[in-house]
């Protein structure tokens, strides 16, 4: 979705839920690769810093958190006028 985005001129905010190196150990070569390419053409890139999260057991920077995934989407619909949401 994002490719077809950039493609028709749309400009992408990437958020993610915890520092890329850790968000990335989920993706196959060929993902990664796509990934890669849209975090490169984004007008935004932002990784989510929950070190001081009031929480911090919940966090889990293996990469399991719900937690994680719910701050950054509070953190999309707070920056976001209208949101379409799409999923695969």
């Amino acid at each position: 979705m994002a490719r077809t985005g950039l493609e028709l001129g749309a400009k992408i905010w990437v958020v993610l839920p915890k520092h890329k190196e850790l968000y990335i150990k989920d993706f196959s070569d060929e993902s990664l690769e796509d990934f890669n390419t849209i975090i490169q053409e984004a007008e935004l890139c932002k990784e989510l810093d929950l070190s001081g999260f009031r929480q911090p057991s919940k966090l889990d920077a293996t990469g399991g958190s719900d937690t994680q995934y719910a701050e950054a989407g509070a953190f999309i619909a707070a920056f976001s006028d209208i949101l379409i949401a799409l999923w695969d």
